[in-house]
């Protein structure tokens, strides 16, 4: 059995079908599995955070006969662990850190949170909103990092961005260097999104149609295909 986990990046291909309903369009690295012979349970939801993947696999794990032979975990933006409420159409974040220190040493903080719960647990890692930090490999042995970035393993020259699909509004007080580090990794998503969109014969417009955002089937064909040549064939 394999568990595959984390949010909309690990769900499959997004856009809009012959109804211009925006929504799954692809199963992407779950059907690409169940297609190679592998029985494929997957609890990846849009939206999801780390907390509440790690909480659904530690009640999965526990019902299982035995524990499953790979989770495949796509890791996404660790601000999603904290409280979140609305404000009019505007997601925003309770108790976000305001300074770019502390703002660091949080996002640090909520992803060792989830990673100090599964240390029973053999974790193929890939970094999709959220690219997998250094730190990890040396400080969880129980992790394989299979992709560090998604996005810039399917874009070589691409600039990293460390705040893909982020839903939420920044905090109203925030010192000058944070301010300039959501700026840069602004313009970076923008930009992204803008070739996606318009430069056609683009890496990322090939990768990350039709919405843009997300990896499409064609790059979760490749995501599987090195899977099965690499960490599911130990």
């Amino acid at each position: 059995m394999i568990i595959v986990m984390g949010d909309s990046w690990a769900c499959g291909e997004w856009g809009f079908n012959s109804d211009n309903q925006y929504g799954l369009l692809h199963r992407g690295i779950s059907l690409y599995m169940q297609e190679a012979g592998y029985p494929v349970f997957s609890f990846a939801r849009g939206g999801s955070s780390n907390k509440k993947q790690v909480d659904q696999l530690l009640k999965t794990a526990a019902s299982m006969d035995r524990p499953p032979d790979h989770i495949i975990w796509f890791l996404t933006d660790p601000f999603r662990d904290i409280l979140q409420y609305y404000s009019g159409n505007v997601q925003v974040l309770e108790g976000m850190s305001t300074t770019l220190t502390e703002y660091q040493a949080q996002r640090e903080h909520l992803l060792r949170e989830q990673f100090n719960r599964i240390r029973s647990l053999k974790v193929l890692l890939i970094g999709g909103a959220c690219p997998v930090p250094a730190w990890v490999k040396d400080d969880y042995s129980n992790i394989e990092i299979v992709v560090p970035d998604l996005r810039c393993w399917l874009l070589p020259d691409a600039e990293p961005c460390d705040t893909m699909n982020r839903a939420w509004q920044y905090p109203d007080r925030a010192d000058y260097a944070l301010i300039d580090y959501w700026k840069q990794q602004d313009d970076i998503y923008k930009k992204h999104c803008d070739m996606a969109d318009r430069q056609i014969d683009s890496d990322s417009h090939k990768f990350f149609w039709p919405d843009g955002t997300h990896p499409n089937r064609l790059a979760h064909r490749m995501l599987t295909d090195y899977l099965l040549q690499t960490s599911l064939n130990k």
